[in-house]
C-alpha cells in the first residue's frame, strides 16, 4: 500500500453574528418601521438566519420564532419587542445578544380651542393648540401650504402655541414632531352673524320740548347682548338695550 501525503484539516473558525442595530428604532408609536442588520462570520459559510422573540430555548423552536430562516441577515418591519438572530452554518450556530427595540412615546394633542373673530368681517379669530409626548420639539402648521411650523410660545406652557390675526373659515392644522409623527386636526373659526339695525317704528315729540318721542329698533346679528346710544360713540353713553 502507498501511503498518501499527510492532509491536515484545521477547525472551522467558531461561528459569531455582528449586529448593525442603526435603525433598530421606531419613529412614531404603533408603528413597524425598525430594522435589524446582522452578519454572521466564521462555521463553513451558508449562513441561515433565524429572527426570535425568546431565547428559551435558544434555538428555533416554533413557539419563539419572530421570523423563519432565510439566506439574509436583514429582518425589516419589526415592532417594539426584545429579539435574537440565530445563524446556523453546517452543524455550527450561534445567537446574538438581545436586541431591544423601543416604540417611542405616541404624540397626543392635549388641548385646543377656537376663538371666533370678534365682529362679522374681522380677522381676529385665535386658535390654542397644545400637545405633547412624540420625540422632541414639537412643532405646529396651519399654513395652506404647510410649509410653516412653528414652536410653542407660552412661557408657561412651551408646547402651548396661540395663532392670532386669524380670518373665518376652515383651517387645517398638522402637529409635528422631531421625527415627523404628525397629527392633523380639522378646526373652523367661525364668526357672528353681521349686525344689522333698523328703525321699526318712530313717535315724535307730543309738544316741543316735551322729550317723549320714541324710536324702535329691529336689530338682528351680532352677538347679544345689545348695547345703544344716541348721537354718540363714547363707550360711556351706550346703556343696555330693551
Amino acid at each position: 500500500f502507498e501511503k498518501s501525503n499527510q492532509i491536515s484539516l484545521d477547525p472551522a473558525a467558531p461561528l459569531v453574528i455582528a449586529l448593525d442595530l442603526a435603525n433598530a428604532t421606531i419613529n412614531c408609536a404603533g408603528e413597524a418601521t425598525g430594522i435589524i442588520r446582522s452578519e454572521a462570520f466564521g462555521g463553513i459559510g451558508n449562513y441561515v438566519y433565524t429572527l426570535l422573540n425568546s431565547d428559551v430555548p435558544a434555538f428555533p423552536s416554533g413557539g419563539n420564532v419572530q421570523r423563519g430562516a432565510q439566506a439574509s441577515g436583514i429582518f425589516r418591519d419589526l415592532g417594539p419587542g426584545t429579539y435574537w438572530v440565530y445563524a446556523e452554518s453546517g452543524g455550527c450556530t450561534a445567537i446574538s445578544t438581545p436586541i431591544t427595540i423601543v416604540d417611542p412615546p405616541p404624540l397626543v394633542l392635549d388641548y385646543i380651542e377656537t376663538v371666533p373673530v370678534s365682529c362679522f368681517g374681522d380677522t381676529d379669530g385665535q386658535l390654542i393648540i397644545e400637545a405633547s409626548g412624540g420625540t422632541g420639539i414639537i412643532r405646529y402648521s396651519i399654513a395652506d401650504q404647510l410649509s410653516e411650523f412653528f414652536e410653542g410660545d407660552d412661557p408657561l406652557n412651551p408646547n402651548r402655541k396661540t395663532f392670532t390675526d386669524l380670518s373665518p373659515r376652515a383651517y387645517e392644522v398638522i402637529i409635528q414632531d422631531e421625527l415627523g409623527c404628525t397629527i392633523t386636526q380639522t378646526i373652523t373659526i367661525t364668526q357672528p352673524q353681521e349686525l344689522v339695525a333698523g328703525i321699526a317704528n318712530s313717535t315724535p315729540e307730543t309738544c316741543l320740548g316735551d322729550s317723549d318721542g320714541t324710536v324702535t329698533l329691529d336689530v338682528v346679528g351680532g352677538t347679544p347682548p345689545y348695547e345703544f346710544a344716541l348721537n354718540s360713540s363714547d363707550d360711556a353713553d351706550f346703556t343696555a338695550f330693551n
